[in-house]
């Protein structure tokens, strides 16, 4: 039986509300489906493009209260984040959540433990080419969940949108940039662990995920090779080592620009103005997301600076002394000290 829509947005629906509690803080959860063409596959496509995000508001809330739009890492779920909705809505500040594609609510495995190398395994499966076509369909598709995002806030909430930053972590933060610096929306962007510049980004993190096998990253990629190296991830860490090898190789090919350059958040970097803010809070051990790209990054960008712990690495899979969450708070607190209530 089809989902019967409780609230319609324009090009989305809203097919359930309900209260939720994550992070300290009281909100709504809502279940949306903005559909979009990732694969071609419809039962995949129908499910990435229904999705769940939280809504957390201050208590005293008005149209004109500021808010942050939260975006996980791919293969994260939202309530990876929910550490923020507490001290954001008790600084007068509002925070929805949620998530990338082939993540949470919008994984196709249905398993809460999953992880961006497993999710890749039902589109190798099912034949999808994970190529920078498809890569673009993403971006795009994730760019438009932050309108359908907006409308909702706007029309449930009654929320002006004057002060909306978007917040994305990690790979979120590519999506994020994207939806900032190409389409406009917001008037601040924070990155945690990220940087808006895909190939680097896709570099980084290609590097990480092709240790599962002992032939180099380009020869993985080339024709043919696949099943040699997929023979030597098997053994090293079962499906997550070949899911992982898949997603190392679709982010070669982003790292070798061209194509991506279309979706690329700094090809339009000159369209950012310092009026609307931009920071980037990185890690000094971070290997995937490099201290030294989120810096030429914010050269290119007016008005943007950069953050970086050293003693901090990629999140926190690789962190020292005081927690990650501690550390992201602080900085998110900071960035909207001039918001707060």
């Amino acid at each position: 039986m089809p989902d019967v829509p409780v609230r319609t947005l324009p090009g989305a629906a809203v097919l359930e509300e309900s209260p939720v509690a994550v992070g300290g803080a009281g909100g709504v959860r809502y279940r949306l489906h903005r559909p979009h063409v990732y694969t071609g596959d419809e039962a995949v496509d129908r499910a990435i493009s229904t999705f769940e995000a939280a809504v957390f508001l201050p208590p005293a809330a008005g149209a004109h209260t500021p808010i942050v739009i939260g975006l996980q890492g791919i293969g994260a779920p939202y309530q990876r984040s929910a550490f923020l909705a507490s001290a954001l809505v008790s600084a007068g500040i509002g925070c929805a959540l949620f998530e990338t594609p082939l993540s949470g609510s919008r994984g196709l495995r249905n398993d809460p433990s999953s992880n961006a190398a497993l999710e890749v395994l039902p589109l190798v499966e099912r034949g999808v080419r994970l190529d920078a076509a498809f890569a673009g369909r993403l971006f795009d598709g994730v760019a438009a969940d932050y309108g359908a995002l907006a409308a909702l806030l706007a029309q449930a909430h009654g929320l002006r949108l004057e002060r909306l930053a978007l917040l994305g972590v990690s790979f979120g933060c590519l999506l994020s940039a994207l939806a900032f610096m190409r389409d406009g929306v917001g008037a601040r962007l924070l990155g945690i662990i990220g940087h808006p510049d895909v190939p680097t980004f896709a570099r980084g993190m290609a590097q990480t995920l092709s240790s599962y096998s002992p032939l180099p990253l380009d020869a993985i990629c080339r024709p043919g090779m696949m099943g040699l190296a997929e023979g030597f991830a098997r053994r090293a860490a079962g499906n997550a080592g070949i899911g992982a090898l898949h997603l190392a190789c679709l982010l070669v090919r982003l790292g070798a620009g061209g194509a991506a350059e279309a979706f690329n958040p700094m090809t339009y970097a000159d369209r950012v103005g310092p009026e609307r803010p931009t920071a980037f809070f990185v890690g000094g051990k971070d290997t995937l997301a490099r201290p030294d790209d989120a810096e030429r990054c914010a050269a290119r960008i007016a008005g943007a600076r950069v953050v970086v712990d050293p003693a901090m690495g990629h999140g926190a899979y690789a962190t020292s002394g005081e927690p990650f969450d501690r550390r992201v708070t602080r900085f998110v607190q900071e960035a909207l000290a001039d918001w707060a209530a």
